[in-house]
């Protein structure tokens, strides 16, 4: 049975001119106006939910990651949440992370009050020193490996290179090293 889409377009000057026409319609799909806030980063609730059956948030408080000490400080969880979905929309550096911060949308899904500034992420990470980066790694990792007992078999591909056996590749391509 096909179910029917419905795409939401956001306009300002077109919504007040549309609101007493009826919707477009098409082939499975229908295209409206509304007054609510969209994000191109809607596929994140599929993330949140994740994290909300790993039960992360419940986790969080045995990791021994450092708090701040400042009255006006963002609480770590928020800070550590940040950077993970910072990273899963993309962000290859710190400065990337306000992608996240300027989306209210995301903020709310959440349950942040506001998104940090990248600044503050980087300070959460300076006071890690080696010993509680060694900490707090084995404390997630044995977590998260926990969770994962279910699984018979894992492959993990900590560095995106192509093991060979007796030099056959498989169907991998090995890429060419760069001097």
């Amino acid at each position: 049975m096909e179910t029917n889409r419905k795409i939401v377009i956001i306009s300002d000057g077109c919504e007040v001119c549309m609101s007493h026409s009826h919707d477009l319609q098409g082939n499975g799909f229908t295209v409206g106006f509304s007054n609510q806030e969209v994000t191109a980063w809607g596929g994140m609730v599929l993330f949140k939910r994740m994290l909300e059956s790993l039960e992360f948030r419940e986790a969080f408080v045995r990791f021994g990651i450092p708090e701040t000490t400042s009255n006006r400080g963002y609480p770590a969880l928020q800070l550590i949440e940040q950077f993970i979905v910072s990273i899963w929309c993309g962000a290859c550096r710190f400065a990337h992370a306000e992608v996240v911060r300027m989306d209210s949308v995301l903020c709310r899904l959440f349950g942040w009050p506001c998104a940090a500034e990248f600044k503050a992420i980087m300070r959460l990470f300076k006071r890690f020193d080696m010993l509680t980066n060694e900490r707090v790694q084995m404390q997630m990792y044995s977590w998260l490996f926990g969770k994962l007992s279910g699984l018979t078999k894992v492959t993990l591909d900590l560095d995106s290179t192509v093991v060979t056996r007796n030099g056959v590749t498989g169907n991998a391509i090995m890429a060419q090293k760069r001097e």
